[in-house]
């Protein structure tokens, strides 16, 4: 079909160009069209400027259609996101060492100075002092009082002041404050008495009043190792029977015979078939030989008791059979009692307490020697180790120190 130019135009609707005719005029409704892309910033993953904002601007400042943003942005180095790794780090042998020092010095240190602390109360509580004593006019009843009070029990004894305290055979006086509430004094009571002769010959003289009964046959004992031949001897003296009233034995000896000057002696009382044996302290006036052993006493020591004292007020008495012979100045020691002042259990649990602490920072120190190691400080954990050495010394160095400043 052939048709004009015209005609065919609009006839098909459709807006087709000629080359004779001019261009059709922009329509101006409009044209839908895809949305432009994004623009990337480069360099910058992720990071995008999305440009539908450009259909929300006024139409007078909207760009025209199919026009695109050109430009660039800085590129960000993704490299400052990345973890950085650290340097390695091993530790220092130096700091291992003298944490080693620290915690020995610390281990022996703190229960040495609880268990000073503790001490000082035994210091405190401990006292000497010159008693005032009031007297009978027979010298054998006085009263004292001392001047703290109340005292630990078992804990008091009286002594003369005078020369050396404990001289029982030049007299002194000396007693102590039982578990009872008495006082009692330790006395030698001889029991026989030896007096040499001319030659070897000498005699035995022993106190029967009061302590074998009438009728008992008696002898006496001499044993020991003889200076003679080497050997243990025993010589047993001529027997003898206890009559009614009679208070003395005399035994005959021979010096000869003996082991030694120096021997145990024992009395022998015989009651049938029974055997009974006293064994008595020797007590000597001095060393001898055979043939000149010296005059000698032999006994034994007995509980005498002296007076009475009461712990809680400090007041005592004293009874005594014969009075103290003139100048004699009683003094008396004895410990405080802390018992119920509330802060004794301190004192006595502080040793325990600080050799539980040691044992705590031992444990500490073991950790970090681990910790050390596991966090790959070698040489930490090995000055730790070694340390252990020269910590020694220090604390042996430190603590003869306190020692000397404490006077232990």
């Amino acid at each position: 079909m052939v048709c004009r130019i015209g005609d065919c135009m609009d006839e098909s609707g459709r807006d087709t160009n000629s080359p004779w005719e001019e261009a059709p005029a922009p329509s101006s409704e409009p044209t839908p069209s895809a949305p432009p892309a994004p623009i990337v910033l480069g360099g910058a993953e992720g990071m995008t400027l999305n440009t539908e904002m450009q259909g929300q601007m006024p139409s007078e400042l909207a760009p025209v259609v199919g026009t695109t943003l050109t430009g660039s942005v800085g590129t960000i180095d993704s490299g400052v996101w990345e973890i950085q790794q650290a340097a390695k780090n091993d530790g220092s042998f130096w700091k291992g060492v003298g944490m080693t020092c620290l915690f020995g010095m610390a281990m022996v240190l703190l229960p040495m100075m609880l268990g000073i602390w503790s001490e000082s109360r035994w210091d405190e509580s401990w006292h000497q002092e010159t008693l005032d004593i009031q007297w009978d006019a027979g010298g054998l009843n006085g009263t004292f009082q001392v001047k703290n009070a109340p005292i630990e029990d078992c804990g008091l004894s009286v002594y003369d002041s005078s020369g050396f305290r404990w001289d029982e055979g030049d007299g002194k006086f000396n007693a102590y404050a039982d578990c009872d509430g008495r006082l009692v004094r330790e006395k030698f009571f001889p029991v026989a008495t030896y007096h040499g002769t001319e030659g070897s010959d000498g005699n035995f003289t022993l106190n029967v009043q009061d302590d074998y009964r009438v009728g008992s046959e008696i002898h006496l004992r001499i044993s020991g190792w003889s200076q003679q031949n080497g050997q243990y001897m025993q010589i047993d003296l001529e027997s003898q029977t206890v009559e009614e009233g009679q208070t003395e034995m005399v035994f005959f000896a021979n010096e000869s015979e003996w082991p030694s000057c120096n021997f145990d002696f024992n009395v022998v009382e015989t009651n049938g078939n029974s055997v009974h044996k006293s064994y008595y302290y020797a007590y000597y006036g001095g060393w001898g030989y055979l043939s000149d052993c010296p005059d000698a006493e032999y006994g034994e020591y007995r509980n005498e008791v002296v007076g009475l004292f009461d712990t809680d007020s400090g007041y005592g008495d004293l009874m005594l059979n014969e009075p103290l012979k003139d100048g004699v100045v009683l003094e008396v020691e004895y410990w405080e009692d802390y018992g119920n002042d509330g802060g004794g259990f301190i004192y006595d649990i502080a040793p325990c307490f600080g050799f539980l602490l040691s044992l705590v920072l031992f444990g500490v120190w073991i950790q970090r020697i681990v910790v050390n190691f596991q966090a790959g400080k070698s040489k930490t954990g090995t000055g730790m180790l070694i340390g252990v050495i020269p910590a020694f010394f220090l604390v042996f160095v430190v603590g003869i120190g306190l020692a000397i400043m404490f006077n232990f």
